[in-house]
């Protein structure tokens, strides 16, 4: 998983431990341990700032959240008079309420329910939104969602991982999502669902000229009134309602 938004969260608590620390430093020997406990924390800030630049580099360092809190504990361990010596309690001391901890858990949940192949495409689908708050929509759920789009039969499933996959569709990708455009509903009428996000997921790929003619094509048959105008303001069409035709491109 990627560390950096758990170390945003991380760096909140290490900056309230050191405002907790300066309130309790009166007397000499707290004063002492408060300046040493600064100084490392110090250290680590810059230790992270270097992750990070690692890490939008695209370098191959890429420490897990466990590490870094792992060297915490080490660091603090190691010569702070006062300071805690035991990992959870390192833990405590810089999430008390367990935040850290909580979103850890939510993420890696949500990861398993996607990645899960027995449960239903919706329900696994619908993780894809807690993943990219944290960044944590990665290659491997970019796949589980692929295979999803391609092996359901259900245009309410594809649709859920159509709408999972915008913001990560490739030029590589555009022909499974048109293929799964064809998917109707049980009566036979197109997909409104799946062919309105189908057409979100493809605008960032105009103008390729596949997408576009599909996207007149929807524009000028789709029944939906609303599918129909989103279509044609994709690629600068007007819709004409009388005749549901289009002018003006």
């Amino acid at each position: 998983m990627k560390p950096l938004p758990i170390i945003a969260v991380l760096l909140s608590g290490i900056a309230l431990a050191v405002a907790l620390t300066k309130t309790n430093s009166h007397s000499p020997s707290t004063a002492t341990s408060t300046a040493t406990l600064e100084h490392e924390i110090n250290q680590l800030k810059q230790e992270i700032q270097s992750l990070e630049a690692a890490l939008n580099n695209r370098t191959p360092r890429s420490p897990s959240t466990d590490s870094l809190t792992t060297d915490l504990a080490l660091t603090t361990s190691a010569g702070t008079p006062g300071s805690p010596s035991d990992l959870a309690d390192l833990k405590r001391s810089l999430d008390p309420y367990g935040v850290i901890q909580s979103t850890q858990e939510r993420i890696e949940k949500a990861r398993l329910t996607l990645l899960d192949t027995s449960l239903t495409g919706g329900e696994r689908a619908r993780q894809a939104g807690l993943l990219k708050q944290y960044g944590q929509f990665d290659a491997e759920a970019v796949t589980a969602m692929r295979e999803l789009l391609a092996t359901s039969e259900d245009a309410n499933e594809k649709a859920a991982a159509v709408l999972a996959l915008q913001g990560h569709v490739t030029p590589e990708m555009r022909d499974e999502i048109l293929t799964a455009m064809n998917t109707t509903t049980p009566d036979g009428k197109p997909a409104p669902r799946l062919t309105y996000h189908g057409i979100e997921a493809l605008e960032p790929l105009l103008p390729d000229p596949i997408v576009e003619n599909w996207m007149l094509s929807v524009a000028e048959t789709d029944p939906e009134p609303k599918i129909a105008k989103r279509a044609a303001q994709s690629i600068g069409a007007e819709i004409q309602w009388e005749n549901n035709t289009t002018k003006g491109r």
